[in-house]
């Protein structure tokens, strides 16, 4: 059994490091602090790094796809008009489309000026990506990437490193420290941290860069990180409902309030840990812990006639970790055709091509069929637990019946029922358009939930 955590992938980056043993080590300590954290909390929860000698862990691996369902459940009659809603990054400041609200702009310190600059991809299935098209608007690449920001702030310890590493996975030589760092003191509101806000200081890592947007270096989204991960696989480990234990969804992620209740990832995550845990089971994370590219659906291809596109294998091109290094883990991809593949005398791009009937327009059609996965162990050993009370408990959008909105448990839903997201749909439509312009001035009040946005 490895006694050290290493990094998701086995990612061998810190190799080209002249101080690699601190950057292992300071990985090690931090990926084994988020495990121990408030570990009495979680008497289900173990250490992988400690499983007793001649105990064998089972392992499970939860599976979602990675186009986010709450924006399916939002625009449920066209695969690419949903992914279109998702598409682009958004700056901070502007309205989520998935959310339905602002996401707060970062402000200068000492000044309550917003810095302009960051901005995330909206797609929050712990998988994102950037679409490149030709010249007449065609899609010709889509890259992929489930990398946490934690690893890449750990990287960001080597600046030269993280400078090269950069130039070579976005394709640009031009790439200099002074994009990937901040250069003032800024303050963010984070939506998705509950103990307030979070402080940068010059020269720390902006994960939130240019360069991140534009190649898909690693994950954006506030929610996607490996911390969150984590810790949804802890809370996962309770049981939840009294007197009795509720077992499925979308009572129980919404009576246990551990993620976003419309999200495919966080539901199939807490349910399959849930699982193990009702059959007294003690539950973790494998190590590395990472979130992974598990397959990408080889029949879901088509050909402008109709006919099965049978050459998907050529066109996804794992990217990291290095083919020679890869197994069941993947964090880096892309989707491309490659050179030679012709249709009717013609070189073929990812734009000619349908998915499940639909002419690819949208990078996130291709996300729709990548399946995602995390690795779980369970062993036996769980205590007898109390359920936990619920917090929440669904009600269905009265517009969008598929769209779950949580409401305080023991109340009923409205008669009427509930309608809020989809007059927001207008609205989101309406300011994509509008991205690249300054950012809303009006400062956002702290302290609002959290739940929904994940």
């Amino acid at each position: 059994m490895q006694q050290t955590f290493n990094p998701p992938a086995n990612l061998k980056d810190f190799d080209r490091s002249g101080n690699s043993g601190t950057l292992y080590a300071h990985w090690n300590s931090f990926i084994a602090e988020q495990i121990s954290d408030s570990s009495a909390d979680y008497p289900a929860f173990f250490n992988p790094l400690e499983v007793p000698a001649g105990t064998q862990p089972a392992q499970a691996a939860p599976q979602w796809t990675g186009l986010p369902r709450t924006i399916k459940r939002l625009v449920p009659n066209s695969i690419a008009a949903a992914a279109g809603m998702v598409e682009m990054a958004i700056p901070m400041g502007m309205r989520d489309p998935m959310a339905g609200k602002y996401t707060p702009p970062f402000y200068e310190d000492g000044t309550n000026q917003i810095f302009q600059g960051p901005a995330y991809r909206p797609q929050d299935e712990y998988l994102e990506w950037v679409t490149s098209r030709g010249a007449d608007g065609t899609v010709v690449e889509i890259v992929f990437t489930c990398e946490g920001p934690e690893y890449w702030q750990h990287l960001a310890k080597d600046e030269s490193l993280l400078v090269e590493i950069y130039k070579e996975l976005v394709g640009d030589t031009t790439v200099v420290k002074n994009d990937l760092f901040f250069p003032t003191n800024v303050t963010w509101n984070n939506p998705n941290d509950p103990s307030g806000p979070e402080h940068f200081k010059v020269g720390d890592y902006n994960p939130y860069n240019k360069w991140n947007i534009r190649g898909a270096v690693h994950l954006t989204q506030p929610a996607n990180t490996l911390g969150a991960e984590i810790k949804l696989a802890k809370d996962g480990t309770l049981l939840y409902g009294t007197p009795n234990v509720v077992t499925s969804d979308p009572d129980l992620v919404c009576c246990a309030a551990y993620g976003g209740i419309n999200r495919m990832s966080d539901p199939a995550i807490g349910s399959g840990v849930n699982t193990q845990v009702r059959l007294k089971n003690k539950v973790s994370l494998r190590n590395p812990i990472g979130l992974y590219i598990r397959s990408i659906d080889q029949n879901a291809f088509s050909l402008a006639d109709g006919s099965p596109f049978t050459d998907v294998a050529k066109c996804f091109q794992i990217l990291r970790p290095a083919p020679a290094d890869v197994t069941d883990m993947i964090v880096r991809a892309k989707f491309r055709i490659p050179d030679g593949i012709t249709y009717k005398g013609k070189p073929l791009r990812v734009g000619d091509l349908s998915v499940n009937g639909e002419p690819i327009t949208m990078g996130g059609q291709v996300a729709d069929v990548i399946t995602m996965t995390l690795y779980a162990l369970a062993m036996p050993g769980a205590p007898q637990q109390q359920g936990v009370a619920c917090q929440f408990r669904p009600c269905p959008d009265a517009t969008l019946p598929s769209y779950i909105h949580a409401i305080p448990y023991g109340q009923p839903c409205p008669g009427s029922g509930i309608s809020a997201m989809s007059s927001n749909l207008a609205l989101v439509a309406s300011e994509l358009t509008t991205i690249g312009a300054p950012a809303r001035q009006k400062r956002p009040r702290l302290g609002a939930s959290r739940l929904k946005h994940r």
